[in-house]
């Protein structure tokens, strides 16, 4: 994956390669630079209210990756990026086009070392800025989709060998630098990857040590889940599982015990022929809260997912509910010809637990989604991906009676170099 850069960013990426290069000259390390372009133009209609008028914007991401191998045991990567909506005001209120501003919208969305063979053959370490995907990204994921996308702070370690990859990570969401007392916001976590199964487990904790009015930690969240991919002959099948368990300060004086879940899975077949057609069924299920007023927690937090992938591209739930979600899926996808990618989902989407419309009725009514995709690579170079999707709303979900349909499109081009 490849980022964006402001005119400045060349000059940063042609700096940092002739201090690499000249500085480890004498280590005979080997300098890459890659990069990507994205740009997408997106049409928005999203709001259920005929008032609103559809809008348009563009998004640009550039990326330029710096990739230096000193020798085969340590390698550092720096990934610079810009985003930026076009036409957009700069973080200081200026035209960032056509006119005479700075923006400073260049950043490093990854900087990392990458040390190997640390104990012997196996056994490794990256510290700095890096992404961090779990499996197909349901719980953990760099959201790529994103203009600007999800990068953590820390340090991971891990050993592997022909037949599994055990990874351990400390990650820092906050650092408070609080003289008085810890207030930082740290993720650990360990995972196992089963390479021959193709299935992974893991451990993740999230300690949120600031405090609320009652001097209790915010978070105390332990994740215990797993993912699991295969496919033999024309099947495919997928699953995720999550446990959610530990603490969570809810209100001024509550502290809630944590008892949720998540579940999916999907289950394809692939027909045989040029068009490789498929066909899937899929099932994403998120715990809901049945109960506001005792003391436990049963809504399960979607954690550092990559949403888009997941619950419709029109992402309307990217965020985690209290009554939770239920999405039953069908997928379809083939190749008309050379080239050419045709997919469509269609969503329906109810609630794990009723909630409360504006007619103050309890309902689980939420509604339909249709994503339609077209993907080429005929023009030499590029891959431009367009997409129209329909979102058809129950009256509760849209908040008040004779709602319109939301839609939405976009049409997207990138360039790798």
């Amino acid at each position: 994956m490849r980022k964006s850069l402001t005119m400045r960013l060349p000059i940063l990426a042609l700096i940092a390669v002739s201090l690499l290069i000249g500085g480890v000259a004498s280590a005979q390390t080997k300098v890459d630079v890659s990069g990507q372009v994205r740009f997408r133009k997106e049409v928005d209609r999203r709001n259920f209210n005929s008032f609103y008028k559809a809008e348009t914007y563009s998004f640009l991401r550039t990326r330029i990756n710096i990739n230096a191998e000193v020798n085969e045991n340590a390698h550092a990567f720096i990934q610079f990026q810009d985003s930026r909506i076009i036409g957009d005001k700069t973080v200081f209120g200026g035209n960032q086009s056509g006119g005479l501003n700075d923006g400073k919208n260049v950043d490093i969305h990854q900087a990392y070392l990458k040390l190997d063979n640390i104990f012997g053959e196996g056994w490794g370490a990256q510290l700095g800025r890096f992404e961090v995907n779990f499996g197909n990204q349901r719980v953990f994921g760099a959201v790529g989709w994103d203009n600007v996308g999800r990068s953590w702070e820390g340090a991971s370690h891990w050993y592997t060998n022909s037949s599994v990859k055990i990874t351990g990570w400390a990650l820092k969401a906050v650092e408070a630098m609080n003289m008085t007392g810890n207030r930082d916001f740290d993720l650990y976590g360990y995972s196992v990857d089963l390479k021959k199964a193709n299935a992974s487990f893991f451990a993740i904790l999230e300690r949120n040590a600031k405090r609320d009015v009652a001097g209790k930690k915010m978070l105390n969240r332990f994740n215990l889940g797993g993912f699991v991919k295969h496919t033999k002959n024309q099947l495919d099948f997928m699953a995720n599982a999550v446990y959610q368990g530990g603490t969570i300060s809810v209100g001024a004086l509550e502290l809630l015990d944590i008892k949720a879940y998540m579940v999916t899975g999907e289950v394809g077949f692939t027909f045989s022929g040029k068009s490789k057609a498929r066909i899937a069924v899929a099932a994403d299920l998120s715990s809901g809260d049945d109960n506001a007023t005792d003391t436990d927690f049963k809504s399960y937090n979607n954690l550092y997912y990559t949403g888009h992938k997941f619950r419709g591209y029109m992402d309307y739930f990217l965020s985690s509910s209290t009554a939770g979600l239920m999405d039953l899926i069908l997928r379809s996808q083939f190749n008309p010809t050379n080239g050419w990618i045709v997919k469509a989902d269609v969503h329906y989407f109810k609630t794990a637990q009723d909630y409360l419309d504006f007619n103050s009725v309890m309902t689980s009514d939420v509604g339909i989604e249709v994503d339609v995709t077209v993907v080429t690579t005929r023009v030499k170079g590029a891959k431009i991906v367009n997409g129209v999707s329909f979102f058809v709303p129950k009256d509760s979900f849209a908040g008040f009676a004779n709602n319109q349909s939301g839609i939405w499109g976009y049409s997207q081009v990138i360039v790798n170099f």
